[in-house]
């Protein structure tokens, strides 16, 4: 008998989180398991799953149930064996939707966390009546009862945590008092027969497009344009580099809110002509075989997809050193790793693979086998499907997701 699995999202914009689900729906074995995709915003699905009709796509006209009874509601109608909550950000999901589940009958309840959450504040330290009534009632007692402790109490009804990088793992078990057996870390993988190292041919077909010299270098951003991504520190690290190195160009692969002040900030900059906004593309990899370089000033990740891709395609990363990034770029192995918000030191960065090209290319094949070891999708994908329906079935010998202690094969980072 198949087991009914309900994905949950509740996203408004395309990404990483979204792209991830749709390749494990795309490798779920219909053979063992009926999917249903409930998404509470626009449905990024239904066109992408027409080679899957077997897979449900539902898409409330109404916003997120904010109530335990419309939860229950939906649940009970759908009635899932295993209820999958992917999650864009710690706070997709309140609490009741946890419960919810629970009581509708769901047997599995299992959370994906793409993206690290935010660390807990300090209580204040010291002495006195003052410090005191601030541990208290302050606003650090508030987040910390109102916030920290519901999410303490909401994982109570997981009965397993996938994480996308050991980061995000590791906030949940030190700062949010996750159970470690509970947790388990599963990269964000690429599929690398799509991905695979770039063709020459193919190459110089995109960059004849680009209207690029053989000498000119290019770097590309694949990118949602919103704050967080931090593409106002790319451009101003190229005007830094433009005036003395000329041939170099770039794409900013991708849209959203801040697109026309991106575009403007650029004109500003004086980088119109080395500057390309492509915006949304549905298949990045033709910009990732034109390039040289990725480029990446994000201030906050996970384990960003298109860094992956782009290391896939033999491509050296110059990216920020945060949580996500510094698990798959080895800084001089794989690419360059720089301080967030410093437009100088990424600008240095870019300009040291701008000038030493050989070192740039051992970098690139350096990334390329380091995804094959660590961020290989069949392998990755397969772990994943195992928690959702654990069984000796799901996995070869020696692969797959060990139900006993927590475990997974999947290599370490």
């Amino acid at each position: 008998m198949k087991a009914r699995i309900l994905f949950l999202i509740n996203t408004a914009e395309y990404g990483g989180a979204e792209r991830h689900l749709l390749e494990l729906v795309r490798r779920l074995d219909a053979s063992r398991a009926d999917a249903t995709i409930l998404c509470y915003g626009p449905d990024f699905y239904s066109q992408r799953l027409i080679d899957r009709p077997d897979v449900q796509v539902v898409a409330p006209s109404r916003v997120t149930p904010g109530s335990l009874l419309g939860y229950w509601s939906t649940f009970r109608k759908l009635r899932p064996l295993v209820t999958v909550f992917v999650k864009g950000s710690m706070d997709s999901f309140p609490l009741p939707a946890y419960v919810a589940a629970r009581l509708a009958g769901t047997r599995r309840l299992i959370a994906i966390e793409q993206l690290i959450a935010e660390a807990v504040p300090a209580r204040p330290v010291g002495r006195g009546l003052w410090t005191s009534v601030r541990r208290l009632v302050g606003w650090r007692a508030r987040h910390l009862v109102t916030y920290v402790w519901m999410k303490r109490l909401a994982q109570r009804f997981l009965t397993k945590t996938i994480c996308v990088s050991s980061a995000v793992r590791d906030r949940l078990i030190e700062d949010y008092g996750f159970p470690r057996d509970k947790t388990v870390t599963i990269p964000n993988g690429v599929d690398l027969g799509h991905f695979d190292s770039i063709c020459e041919n193919r190459r110089q077909i995109t960059r004849h497009r680009f209207a690029l010299a053989p000498s000119d270098v290019m770097f590309v951003c694949v990118a949602r344009l919103v704050p967080r991504k931090r593409v106002d520190i790319v451009l101003e690290a190229l005007a830094l580099l433009s005036p003395s190195h000329p041939g170099c160009r770039c794409l900013i692969v991708g849209a959203g809110p801040l697109d026309e002040e991106l575009r403007a900030k650029s004109r500003e900059l004086g980088l119109s002509e080395s500057v390309r906004f492509l915006g949304f593309s549905e298949d990045v990899r033709p910009y990732l075989e034109a390039a040289d370089v990725y480029v990446s000033a994000s201030e906050k990740e996970g384990m960003p997809l298109a860094l992956v891709e782009a290391m896939a395609c033999g491509l050296p990363a110059v990216v920020t050193d945060i949580s996500g990034h510094s698990e798959a770029v080895i800084n001089g192995r794989t690419g360059m790793l720089v301080p967030p918000s410093s437009v100088d030191e990424l600008a240095n960065a870019l300009e040291y693979l701008v000038v030493h090209r050989d070192e740039a290319r051992r970098m690139g094949i350096a990334a390329r086998e380091r995804v094959v070891e660590c961020f290989n999708n069949d392998r990755n994908m397969k772990a994943i499907e195992q928690i959702l329906l654990p069984s000796a079935a799901c996995a070869r010998p020696g692969e797959g997701y060990d139900s006993v202690n927590g475990s997974s094969s999947v290599p370490e980072l």
